[in-house]
């Protein structure tokens, strides 16, 4: 059994991830999901000071929730999208037992502006002064990129719930080397086992950041998911990837467990037998070499990802 924290992304809340935390208490672990301040659909934030909150305020309570919780030993961090950064700068923080990064934002240093996450951010990008606002798709955009391989009556139910993001964070994301701050730079990286979900149709985060981050964590394992998009919590096939992060918990951590239960003197648990997730023979299992640390590809790098098992990099 492992603590694990599942850590929201933009305009989301800790409903949003609901399947994926199912499934995880099925298989035995605690999970904590917390909603971000100013993320709660129930209440609303103040707006004129919302669109302001910088990501260090959002990193700043993960760090305080996990303190709370008196963990045995750290925490594994779930992280998607936007949640996704947040887990890599607190890992950067405070002690991690491991990472889990789905469809994940990058720190400073990884680029993260190619065509089809441009056009989709394209309203937000031409409102004057976003950086300062906070901002949310229509239904219309959010079916195009967010929710493109999401049932439309669910992906209904789920915008209604949705919560405007900070345009500062949104900035610093993705502007970081605009920001002289670089609240997202990541100095020392942590060195705790990683887990890189990347889907091959995503229109948020664009799968060349999945690869920059293989490179950016050596120790990383990567699963490639090629026909799925950004929305991974209610797509088909999304019981394939919280299988695929069950079967890399118990793979990398089961042993850790029973020598926890032994020193704590916990009662032993029947163990699970979980299978690998299936890779096809040519699909790539690490990023391509000719793609650099920025996420700027070199060489014949859209080839080599065609030819791994589907066009995962714009042309």
């Amino acid at each position: 059994m492992a603590d694990i924290v599942l850590i929201h992304g933009i305009w989301s809340h800790r409903g949003v991830a609901e399947p994926l935390r199912k499934h995880l208490e099925g298989a035995g672990h605690r999970v904590f999901s917390p909603s971000l301040p100013g993320h709660d659909p129930r209440s609303r934030p103040d707006w004129r000071t919302h669109g302001k909150r910088s990501i260090h305020e959002y990193v700043a309570f993960l760090e305080t929730f996990i303190a709370k919780q008196n963990f045995v030993q750290p925490p594994i961090l779930i992280g998607h999208s936007m949640g996704g950064l947040i887990a890599q700068i607190v890992a950067a923080r405070v002690p991690v037992r491991g990472l889990a990064l789905l469809n994940s934002a990058a720190p400073a240093g990884i680029n993260h502006i190619f065509p089809r996450p441009v056009y989709f951010f394209r309203k937000t990008l031409l409102t004057p002064w976003f950086w300062s606002l906070p901002t949310k798709p229509s239904f219309k955009a959010a079916m195009e990129g967010l929710f493109h391989n999401v049932d439309p009556d669910k992906a209904a139910e789920i915008y209604k719930t949705l919560v405007p993001e900070s345009g500062r964070c949104f900035f610093e994301m993705v502007f970081w080397w605009l920001n002289f701050r670089e609240p997202t730079r990541i100095r020392n990286a942590t060195r705790a086992p990683l887990f890189i979900v990347c889907s091959g149709k995503d229109k948020v985060v664009d799968p060349s950041v999945a690869y920059a981050l293989t490179k950016r964590y050596p120790q990383a394992e990567f699963q490639l998911f090629p026909e799925n998009g950004h929305w991974i919590f209610h797509e088909e096939g999304e019981k394939t990837i919280y299988e695929a992060i069950e079967w890399w918990i118990a793979a990398t951590f089961d042993g850790e467990e029973s020598s926890i239960r032994e020193s704590h003197h916990l009662p032993n648990e029947a163990s699970r037998s979980l299978p690998s997730p299936q890779l096809s023979p040519d699909q790539p299992s690490r990023s391509p070499g000719n793609l650099d640390d920025t996420g700027t590809l070199r060489g014949n790098a859209h080839e080599d990802a065609e030819a791994g098992g589907g066009a995962l990099l714009p042309r």
